[in-house]
């Protein structure tokens, strides 16, 4: 269709083209196919992330578990205190020996919401604190215990299951009825001292209405009967566990050195994850639309659905880990926010759910200031830019190289690449076809009737008409 304008000569011609869709921030694409009971796998690109380290305010960037309560406040275990984040700012609570309301430890290994108004906190160096965010106090645990005293300091584990709290010593679960406000300690099995554990060797994962899991140490699960207060040991002489998780009813995944297991708790059988062969798994979290999030191989991150048999790894995991990197906890949010504490960055936050805008730094022989009157994305891996006087811009937003074609004496408006792979370009002066192969550019000329009247026609939009 054209219009003319009385008191001009220049029209604007509009073709039409299909705009591809191209989200800069989050590009998924096949790797490999399905083959003989492999998972599938594809690739993503998370560029929606922050990095939380001291450098924002927190206490420490060795970051040993991540914990979200009802009320939405993200608790963060370190080595040097609990920190507690609003979103906005960082609160930070270490012990004080001069403050009796202060908590007991300063090395944090687990969080647990007790109520809306309680949450206890294990640590390897002061036991178990009880903190009351009504009056933003501390309150000492350990002496509702009848443990050994010495044993008593070392809490490296805690989970709720019912109406009891749980906590894993080195030596006891002690057992706490928030009803009866009863207390038992139960001794683990072989009742020896295990000296020397590093507080991410110690979990414990409720499995059911009465089981509970606990790892100790890089050897030993324990499978904990609350019922019958019956503990089942497990070893394993060919891995290091770094994580469990739990799984289906019945199920627990275990994360280790020899990549990801299943272990039944009813028929006691082990079984690998071919996804995850010889891949060294540290941590394992869920995600709560669909599958689990795995940290591997010390700076890789991947999403797994053991229903779909997918696995979709985040291809830029390299821009938030490094080499050193070791992690020990990953947690989803009710918003698809995916929180993960690390030995050497802190808490990452990755949102997998929404995009944001990138920057993409091109280097060019264009001037330092340009205007771009036009962009076409064609692919995930092509992005066409039409920048006026200084011609075409062919840009790969991956990798960040970029290709300047020039337009000779043209002021190019618009660009569209149709999907039979024909190339147009809309200048001031009219249409060009562009031969990828040899770079050249031809005019299309317009009907002698439409322009005898005119004495220029400028093209500033194309899309491809599908119908």
């Amino acid at each position: 269709m054209l219009k003319s304008n009385h008191t001009m000569s220049t029209i604007t011609l509009k073709i039409k083209h299909i705009l591809a869709s191209l989200l800069l921030v989050a590009v998924c694409q096949t790797v490999i196919a399905n083959t003989d009971g492999v998972a599938q796998q594809h690739s993503i690109i998370i560029r929606n992330y922050d990095n939380y380290t001291t450098d924002k305010g927190l206490s420490s960037n060795n970051a040993q578990s991540v914990t979200i309560d009802d009320s939405g406040l993200l608790w963060i275990g370190t080595d040097d205190g609990v920190n507690s984040f609003d979103g906005y700012q960082f609160k930070i609570y270490r012990p004080d020996q001069d403050d009796t309301t202060s908590i007991r430890g300063k090395r944090i290994c687990d969080v647990q919401e007790i109520n809306e108004n309680l949450i206890w906190m294990a640590t390897s160096d002061g036991g178990v604190s009880e903190y009351d965010k009504r009056i933003d106090v501390f309150t000492n645990v350990n002496n509702i215990f009848d443990c050994e005293r010495d044993d008593l300091f070392q809490a490296h584990g805690i989970c709720r299951l019912g109406d009891c709290i749980y906590i894993a010593y080195e030596r006891y679960i002690a057992k706490y009825d928030l009803v009866s406000r009863t207390q038992k300690c139960i001794a683990l099995p072989q009742g020896r001292k295990y000296s020397g554990i590093k507080i991410e060797n110690m979990k414990m994962v409720p499995i059911n209405d009465y089981t509970i899991v606990i790892l100790l140490g890089k050897t030993t699960l324990y499978v904990f009967n609350t019922e019958t207060e019956s503990i089942r040991t497990m070893k394993f002489k060919d891995r290091y566990v770094h994580d469990i998780c739990k799984g289906d009813e019945n199920e627990l995944f275990v994360c280790s050195t020899k990549g990801l297991a299943i272990y039944n708790l009813i028929t006691k059988n082990l079984r690998s994850e071919p996804a995850f062969a010889n891949e060294e798994i540290q941590a394992m979290g869920l995600d709560h639309s669909d599958g689990y999030w795995l940290a591997y191989n010390c700076n890789q991150l991947a999403k797994w659905s053991p229903e779909t048999r997918t696995k979709i790894i985040v291809g830029n995991s390299l821009e938030f880990f490094n080499k050193q990197t070791f992690v020990y906890d990953i947690h989803e949010d009710e918003n698809g926010i995916l929180w993960i504490a690390t030995n050497n960055r802190g808490v990452l936050k990755l949102d997998t759910k929404h995009s944001k805008i990138a920057n993409i730094h091109v280097e060019s022989t264009l001037p330092d200031s340009y205007t771009t009157e036009g962009v076409f994305a064609e692919s995930a891996n092509c992005v066409w830019f039409a920048c006026g006087t200084n011609g075409i811009l062919k840009v790969d937003p991956e990798t960040a190289v970029a290709e300047q074609i020039p337009v000779q004496l043209k002021n190019v408006y618009s660009i569209c690449a149709r999907q039979n792979g024909e190339m147009f370009v809309g200048t001031t002066t009219g249409l060009l076809s562009y031969d990828r192969s040899t770079k050249e550019f031809t005019p299309i000329p317009f009907p002698q009737n439409m322009t005898d009247t005119l004495e220029r026609v400028i093209v500033n939009h194309m899309c491809e008409d599908c119908l």
